[in-house]
Parts: structure tokens; C-alpha cells; sequence
């Protein structure tokens, strides 16, 4: 086990989205976030971000405000305290540490209303007959997964990620085994999670598709609409194996919002 923590400096060298993704992948554990020239608003974008990118690579990664760069992020926040940097740290604990433990669908679901996830990391394995999904992020990070053979939404006309939220498509994800708590759920390629018409929304949200190891995997959705802020859309293939997502019809922006897609 390494026991070696790597921390990293974030700065325009290394805020892109690739750098970040980059950085995760090859171990680091640590970000800390540089102030002394940065915004209020540049911290409430990227935290978020950062968690989307170590949820989509599936490694714990933390965050460090030293105790003067709090303080000065408190005054740029205009926070009107006696201790501004246990005031931004109340601010920013939730986004940074979240506590939400997430839920666990693992049966298959006939209920037919809307489905709303606003924290943690939840985990559905069976098929379920929601008309729509919402998975909300906030102030805590908020994901949804689609894995093993049947995790599905096939019913669902709208899928929504919002305000941090992710909603991912995980066929290379296991779950249970020898020592574990949870029940077993092995990996499973299933290119039919999603209805072929259904519209997929964006807004300060993201999208992850990984296709199972050495297998080509794919999925198709009807359209894509991104209704604001920065949005994320990250597509992984493992070893030899493919990663396909197909827009069957159209792509549309709001102004002002930005759309990554990354493979």
C-alpha cells in the first residue's frame, strides 16, 4: 500500500480540465488551492469540478485551504465575521467534504413518478420505470450510476444533472466480493441503460459513460441540452475496449455556457 501522499498546487498551469484529469489518474491525493490571485467564484467552479473528475476516475481525492488563504477567500467572499476563515471554511465544508452516503437501487423498480437524487453517491442495478431522473448536486457532490447487468432507466423521457450533479453510466463497476458488505453486483456491458429518445440535461452538471473492459461499448440517447454554467461529459475506455455515446438528434446552448467533452 503506498503511503506517500502526493499534493498538488492548483494554478493556471494546472486548472484545465485535462490537467486535473491527468493529475487524478496519476495519484494525486491532494489539491490545494492557491488564493493569492484567485476569486470567490473561481473556487465555487473548480471545487466542484475536481470532485466530478476523481468521481469519474473513482479515487478519493481532498482539498486544502490553508488557514491565511481562508482568510483572505473570506474577505473576497465578503463574509462579515470576527474569524472570516472559520466562516469560509463553514461555507465551503460541504462542498468539500461531503457527507451524504448515497442510496442503493438494487432491485427492479415499477414506480413510474420522478426520481430525484440530491447527494452521495447512489448506485442503481435494476431496472426502474421513472418517467424522469434528476441527480442534484448543491452544496454536496451527487451521483448516480447505472451498473451491472440491469441498472437501467428505460422509462425516463428527461435525465437531468444540475448544480454539481453527475449522472454516469458505469458498465466496468463491480460491486460485493470476498470481505465486502454490499451484495454482488459484478460488471456487465449493457448498451441499452437509457432509452434512444431521451434527453439529457446539463446545467453546472455531468455526464460519464465508461464501457466494461476490453469490450466495445456503447449507448445512445436522443438529444443533449446544455441550459447553463461549465458542463462535463466524460467518455472511458478500458484496456482494449471502446466507450460510444451517439446524440440521435440534436445538441443546443444557452449562451454563456460551456460544454467539455473529454475521452
Amino acid at each position: 500500500m503506498r503511503k506517500t501522499k502526493i499534493i498538488c498546487t492548483l494554478g493556471p498551469a494546472t486548472e484545465k480540465t485535462q490537467a486535473l484529469r491527468q493529475l487524478i489518474q496519476k495519484g494525486t491525493d491532494v489539491f490545494r488551492l492557491n488564493m493569492s490571485h484567485a476569486t470567490h467564484e473561481w473556487v465555487r467552479e473548480i471545487v466542484p469540478r475536481i470532485r466530478r473528475l476523481a468521481q469519474a476516475a473513482g479515487r478519493p481525492v481532498y482539498l486544502d485551504l490553508e488557514h491565511e488563504i481562508l482568510c483572505k477567500a473570506a474577505e473576497i467572499a465578503g463574509l462579515e465575521t470576527d474569524n472570516p476563515a472559520e466562516a469560509l471554511r463553514h461555507a465551503l465544508l460541504p462542498t468539500l467534504h461531503p457527507r451524504a452516503d448515497g442510496i442503493g437501487l438494487f432491485g427492479n423498480n415499477t414506480y413510474t413518478g420522478s426520481t430525484r437524487i440530491s447527494g452521495g453517491t447512489n448506485v442503481v442495478a435494476g431496472t426502474n420505470a421513472s418517467t424522469s431522473v434528476e441527480v442534484f448536486g448543491s452544496s454536496a457532490a451527487s451521483v448516480l450510476s447505472l451498473q451491472g447487468a440491469n441498472g437501467s432507466y428505460l422509462s425516463a423521457t428527461t435525465i437531468q444533472a444540475l448544480s454539481g450533479g453527475t449522472f454516469q453510466i458505469d458498465n466496468n463497476a463491480a460491486l460485493g466480493g470476498p470481505g465486502s458488505f454490499n451484495i454482488t453486483v459484478p460488471a456487465a456491458q449493457n448498451n441499452n441503460r437509457v432509452a434512444d429518445n431521451v434527453q439529457l440535461q446539463l446545467r453546472d452538471g455531468g455526464f460519464t459513460y465508461r464501457g466494461l473492459s476490453n469490450t466495445a461499448g456503447s449507448e445512445t440517447i436522443g438529444s443533449l441540452s446544455v441550459l447553463g454554467g461549465n458542463n462535463v461529459i466524460n467518455l472511458f475506455a478500458v484496456g482494449t475496449g471502446s466507450a460510444t455515446v451517439t446524440v440521435a438528434g440534436d445538441l443546443t446552448m444557452v449562451p454563456r455556457s460551456t460544454l467539455s467533452v473529454q475521452a
